[in-house]
C-alpha cells in the first residue's frame, strides 16, 4: 500500500485547480455557445430549405397566375372574334343565298314562254311556280329571309312573305294591280281562296324602292347586274312600323330589255333573334350598325331601334355611350373614326371589338361587347383557384421541407444537444439516450450515430478507470494530456477492509469478490457524493483524493463526512474496515514515459494518510485523520451549520501525537467517531468526551497523576475503550520512571509508531 502512482493517463495542464489560464473570455464564451452553433445551423439550414419551396411555389403561382389571365384573356379575345365571324358569316350567306335564290327564279323565269301571261292566266303554271321555286327556295334556305318577290317592269308584283304567323302568297291583279294576299295551308298543302290582306293600286315599280335603284340605267351595264344590291335599312312598304333590309337584283331578256327585278327581304327583328343566338354574353351586346349609324340589328330583347334616329334604341345607354364614343363631334360615318377593318377597345367597363363587313350598297360595323367583369370574373376565379392551389403546393412545400429537414437535422441537433451532458460525464441523460436510439435512414447520419454511440460506451468504460473530474477537465479544456507534476493541496483517504487475509482464507471466492464489490461500490457513492475522486483500487484498499485535480472547497470536511458515511454503510453489512485521512502538500500531475504514463499523487501527506489507516488497528478505531484535516474540518463545519443548522455535528477526540516512519516531527491524531450515540463512543457522552480532552491536555502539561485519575474514572464506564486502556498505561509508565519513556528518554507528548 506504499505505492502511490495511480493508473490515470492525463496531463496536470488539463488539470488546473483554476479554470485553464491559457483560455481567454472570447474562448470560454465559445465553448459554452458550441452546442447553440449547431442549432444555429439547423435553423439556418431549415429557413433556407423552406425559403427556396416558398420562392419555387411563388414562382409556380406567378406563372399559373399570368398562365390563366392570359388563357382567359386570349380566351375572351377568341369568343368575341367567332361571335363576330359568325354574325359576319351570317350576313354574308344572307346575301349569297339571296343573290343565289334570286338567280334561280330568273333562271325559272327565262324557262316561261309566254312571259307574263302565264303568270295570269294559267294558275296551273303559277301555282307549280310559287310552291317548287319560291316557297320553297324561302322555306329551305335561310329562316332569316321573310320575303322573296319579283316586280315587273309593268308594276305587278308575285312572290311570297313569310312572318310569325305563317306564310302569304302575293300577287298583282292584272287588272288594276291591287295587290293580294292568299295564306298557304300547310295541312292541306295549298293556298287558301280567301284573302289575308288587299293593297289596291299598288305599283310595285314605284312603290318599292329597290327596284327604282337597281333599274336605273347607270347600274345596267355594273356588277349590280350580276351581282344584285343591298340596301340599307327602310320601313316596310306594307308594314309601316316594321323595319327591313332587302338584296335586289334586276333582270334583262336576250333582247336587253328590263324585265323587272327580284327581291329578298329581311326583317330587322328576324335579324335581331339571329345576332341574341350568337351573343356570347348574358350581359354584353352584339350589335351591326351601317356606315352612317343607323341601327341594322341587335342583340337587346324587347327594344327597338328607329332608323330615322342613327344610334338610338329606346334610350339604351350602352348604345348611346357606344354612339358617342364613334361620332364625336364633326364625325358622319363609322369608317371615317376607326380606317381599319377590326378595333378593339374599353368602354364603360366593357371590351369591345368592331369588325367591319361590306356589301355592295352598304358598309356594315359589328360591334362585339362583353363586360371586364366576366372577363375578369374568369381571371378571378381562375386567379383565386390558382392562389388556393399555390397555397396548397406552398404549404406542401413547407410541411415537406420541414418534414425533411427535421428527418436530416433530428438526429445532428440531438447529438448537439448531447455535448452539455458529456461534459458533465452525466452519459445516461435522456437527451443521449433520445439521440443513440433514435432511427435514421440517411447513411451518414447513421454512421455519426453509431460513431457516437461508440463514443458514449467508451466515455462510460474510461468513466470506470479515471476520475469523472479528470474526463471532464479533458472535455472542457480539449488539451491533450502531457508529463508533469506541480505541488497542490489534498486531503488524501485511505481505506482498508479489516482482516481481510484471513477472511479470503475463509471465504469462498465469489463471496469474497461480492463483499470486496460492495465495499467498492459504497466507497465511489460516498466519495462521489463528496465531490472525491476515486484514485485507485488496491487490493482490498481503496485511496480517494480531494481537491485534486479540480479544487474542491471544505475539502477536509467533505473527506471526514464521507468516512462516516461509509463506515455506517459497512456497519450495517458487518464488514470491518478502517480509514486514515490527511490534508496536506502533495506532489500531483502525470508520471511516466511519453506514450504511457499516470496521474498520481506523492509525497509524505501520502504515505501518512496510509500510515494513519493501519493506525486504527493499535487503537481499535474505525476513522482517524490528521490534525491538519480536522482542525480545518472544525472550522469548515461551523460555517456550514450557519446554512444549514442540521448538518450532523462531528464526534472526535484527540489520540496522541504520532511519530511515523519517515517524518520527524510528530502528527497530532483525531479518532472520529460514526455518531454520538452510545454504541459508537464506547458508551461516552459528549461530556466524558470533554473530561477525555482535559486529561488530555493535562497529560501533554506533563501532570501524569492528574491525568491518570481522569482516565481510570473514564474507564470505569467505557471498560472495553482500548484508547483510555493506552492512556492509563502511558500515564501509570511516566509516572513510574518520573516523565520518562521506557528506554530512558524524556516525554514530550509523542509516541513512536513503527507500524506500517
Amino acid at each position: 500500500m506504499t505505492n502511490m502512482v495511480t493508473p490515470m493517463h492525463h496531463s496536470m495542464d488539463q488539470f488546473a485547480f483554476d479554470e485553464d489560464p491559457s483560455l481567454n473570455d472570447s474562448q470560454r464564451k465559445k465553448r459554452k455557445i458550441s452546442a447553440r452553433k449547431v442549432l444555429s445551423l439547423r435553423n439556418i439550414i431549415i429557413t433556407l430549405i423552406a425559403l427556396f419551396m416558398v420562392i419555387i411555389a411563388f414562382v409556380v403561382w406567378i406563372i399559373g397566375f399570368t398562365a390563366s389571365n392570359s388563357s382567359t384573356r386570349l380566351l375572351s379575345e377568341r369568343l368575341k372574334e367567332s361571335s363576330s365571324e359568325r354574325v359576319v358569316v351570317m350576313i354574308e350567306s344572307m346575301f349569297y343565298q339571296a343573290q343565289d335564290l334570286a338567280l334561280t327564279f330568273k333562271n325559272f323565269y327565262d324557262q316561261q314562254s309566254d312571259y307574263m301571261s302565264n303568270f295570269f292566266v294559267n294558275r296551273t303554271i303559277y301555282e307549280r311556280a310559287v310552291k317548287s321555286m319560291l316557297f320553297s327556295s324561302l322555306i329551305t334556305r335561310q329562316s332569316a329571309m321573310n320575303s322573296v318577290n319579283f316586280v315587273f317592269n309593268t308594276g305587278h308584283i308575285v312572290g311570297w312573305e313569310c312572318y310569325n304567323l305563317g306564310c302569304n302568297y302575293i300577287i298583282s291583279r292584272e287588272s288594276d294591280l291591287t295587290m293580294m294576299a292568299y295564306n298557304y295551308d300547310f295541312k292541306a298543302g295549298k293556298l287558301k281562296d280567301t284573302t289575308v290582306y288587299q293593297v289596291p293600286g299598288f305599283n310595285a315599280a314605284t312603290i318599292i324602292p329597290t327596284y327604282k335603284v337597281v333599274t336605273d340605267p347607270i347600274y345596267k351595264n355594273s356588277t349590280v347586274r350580276g351581282t344584285g344590291m343591298f340596301f340599307p335599312i327602310s320601313r316596310h312598304v306594307v308594314f309601316v312600323d316594321t323595319y327591313v333590309t332587302s338584296i335586289a337584283l334586276p333582270y334583262y331578256d336576250t333582247d336587253e330589255k328590263l324585265v323587272g327585278a327580284a327581291n329578298v327581304v329581311f326583317y330587322t327583328d328576324t335579324l335581331n333573334s339571329k345576332v341574341r343566338e350568337a351573343n356570347p354574353s348574358q350581359e354584353g351586346y352584339i350589335i351591326v350598325i351601317e356606315d352612317s349609324g343607323v341601327i341594322v340589328a341587335h342583340s337587346f330583347a324587347n327594344q327597338t331601334a328607329i332608323m330615322e334616329k342613327p344610334c338610338y334604341l329606346e334610350g339604351n345607354a350602352a348604345v348611346k355611350s357606344l354612339c358617342s364614343y364613334f361620332f364625336p363631334p364633326n364625325v358622319t360615318t363609322i369608317s371615317s373614326r376607326f380606317p381599319s377593318s377590326t378595333q378593339k377597345f374599353s368602354l364603360d367597363g366593357l371590351s369591345i371589338q368592331r369588325t367591319e363587313t361590306s356589301f355592295p350598297g352598304v358598309k356594315w360595323h359589328i360591334f362585339i361587347a362583353i363586360p371586364d367583369k366576366e372577363i375578369l370574373g374568369d381571371i378571378v376565379v381562375q386567379s383565386y383557384n390558382t392562389i388556393w392551389i399555390s397555397a396548397l403546393v406552398l404549404v406542401l412545400a413547407i410541411i415537406v421541407s420541414v418534414l425533411t429537414t427535421f428527418s436530416l437535422m433530428r438526429t445532428l441537433s440531438q447529438l448537439a444537444r448531447c455535448f452539455d451532458a458529456i461534459r458533465n460525464l452525466d452519459l445516461d441523460a435522456s437527451t443521449i439516450v433520445k439521440a443513440t436510439s433514435g432511427r435514421t435512414y440517411v447513411y451518414e447520419l447513421g454512421e455519426l450515430q453509431n460513431n457516437f454511440k461508440s463514443m458514449i460506451v467508451t466515455l462510460k468504460s474510461i468513466r470506470k478507470f479515471v476520475p469523472v473530474q479528470i474526463i471532464k477537465k479533458i472535455l472542457i479544456t480539449g488539451k491533450e494530456a502531457s508529463l508533469g507534476i506541480q505541488d497542490a493541496d489534498a486531503t488524501i483517504f485511505f481505506l482498508d477492509i479489516a482482516g481481510f487475509t484471513t477472511l479470503s482464507e475463509k471465504m469462498e471466492p465469489k463471496a469474497l469478490v461480492d463483499m470486496i464489490c460492495s465495499v467498492f461500490e459504497t466507497c465511489s457513492q460516498a466519495i462521489s457524493r463528496r465531490d472525491g475522486v476515486i484514485d485507485k483500487f488496491i487490493g482490498d484498499a481503496v485511496m480517494a483524493l480531494w481537491n485534486v485535480p479540480t479544487k474542491t472547497p471544505d475539502h477536509e470536511y467533505h473527506a471526514i463526512q464521507a468516512a462516516i458515511e461509509i463506515q455506517t454503510e459497512m456497519e450495517k453489512k458487518n464488514i470491518p474496515i478502517r480509514i486514515g485521512i490527511h490534508s496536506g502538500r502533495v506532489k500531483a500531475g502525470n508520471i511516466g514515459s511519453v506514450d504511457r504514463f499516470s496521474f498520481s499523487v506523492v509525497g509524505d501527506g501520502a504515505n501518512l494518510a496510509s500510515r494513519l489507516e493501519g493506525a486504527n488497528k493499535a487503537y481499535s478505531s474505525k476513522i482517524i485523520c490528521s490534525s491538519s484535516t480536522m482542525e480545518v474540518a472544525l472550522i469548515s463545519e461551523e460555517r456550514l451549520v450557519l446554512h444549514d443548522p442540521n448538518i450532523n455535528r462531528l464526534m472526535y477526540r484527540r489520540l496522541d501525537k504520532l511519530k511515523v516512519k519517515g517524518k520527524e516531527q510528530p502528527v497530532l491524531t483525531y479518532q472520529v467517531f460514526l455518531s454520538s450515540h452510545p454504541k459508537h463512543t464506547n458508551d461516552l457522552d459528549a461530556r466524558d468526551v470533554k473530561l477525555y480532552e482535559k486529561a488530555f491536555d493535562l497529560l501533554m502539561k506533563n501532570q501524569y497523576k492528574e491525568a491518570l485519575a481522569i482516565f481510570y474514572t473514564l474507564i470505569d464506564k467505557a471498560p472495553k475503550d482500548v484508547v483510555l486502556e493506552k492512556k492509563i498505561e502511558l500515564c501509570k509508565s511516566l509516572v513510574e520512571n518520573g516523565g520518562f519513556y521506557d528506554d530512558g528518554k524524556k516525554f514530550d507528548g509523542s509516541i513512536e509508531f513503527t507500524e506500517k
